[in-house]
């Protein structure tokens, strides 16, 4: 996986923001794949029968913590 070189210094200037740490373009491109990678694997789009389910449990604690 290529990582542009501004999509790369981005990813540096967002890690040094966050963890007050500065990262060279090596690590930063090894990090910053190992993140897409994971959001690759995790990411997924939910199911609608799922969702409808989960709505449906969201509407049931609501009903019952409205009505304590």
């Amino acid at each position: 996986m290529k990582i542009e070189p501004e999509d790369l210094k981005g990813f540096q200037r967002l890690w040094k923001e966050q963890f007050h740490l500065d990262l060279g373009e090596q690590e930063a491109q090894v990090k910053a794949i190992y993140l897409l990678e994971m959001m690759k694997a995790i990411y997924r789009p939910i199911p609608k029968p799922q969702i409808l389910e989960a709505n449906k449990q969201l509407s049931i604690l609501d009903f019952n913590q409205s009505n304590s």
